[in-house]
């Protein structure tokens, strides 16, 4: 099924019924809407069915690598609170390093931790664990380095998370009334 995110309720007849929705790496920048993505996603779990979510930590997502600083640490690149919309012109591909995009423009947005868990809990999904993680699976930034299990980290320690990772499962009536 291919539709727009906010579109799904129409686009999929089955809600209500999955054990599992599965969320993953560089979703949630693209949603100016997070609490109508909780909702969305809650409604098509079962109660008792599990949202996973692993995804760039918002701290992380503050910097911008091409603006270094003297040790060579990213530089600042939006404020963590920033509520309105990042609109970026980058004809760079980050799937393909070499390819230039031709239409480079993105409007992306900026969740922090709190937001995310704060619309998970008001769709009625309650958080089971939440994860911080020093690697993620792409290049984030130019200086991490590629690890033994093929992941990217810091090169000298991990300074910063660089992902977080959780489980919210859909409260049951009896609990959504306790």
């Amino acid at each position: 099924v291919e539709a727009d995110l906010y579109d799904a309720p129409r686009a999929i007849p089955e809600r209500g019924g999955f054990d599992l929705v599965f969320v993953t790496w560089g979703a949630l920048c693209w949603l100016p809407d997070l609490p109508g993505w909780a909702r969305i996603a809650a409604g098509f779990l079962r109660p008792g069915g599990r949202l996973y979510l692993a995804e760039s930590h918002p701290v992380a997502q503050v910097f911008d690598d091409t603006a270094e600083t003297s040790d060579g640490k990213p530089g600042w690149f939006v404020p963590y609170f920033q509520r309105e919309a990042l609109v970026l012109d980058n004809p760079a591909d980050y799937a393909v390093p070499g390819a230039r995009l031709r239409h480079a423009r993105t409007n992306e947005w900026m969740h922090p931790l709190g937001e995310v868990l704060g619309a998970l809990n008001d769709a009625d999904l309650a958080l089971e664990w939440l994860r911080e993680h020093p690697r993620v699976t792409w290049r984030m930034f130019r200086n991490l380095v590629r690890d033994a299990d093929g992941l990217y980290a810091w090169p000298d320690r991990p300074w910063l998370p660089l992902a977080y990772s959780l489980s919210a499962r859909k409260r049951t009536p009896a609990a959504a009334a306790d």
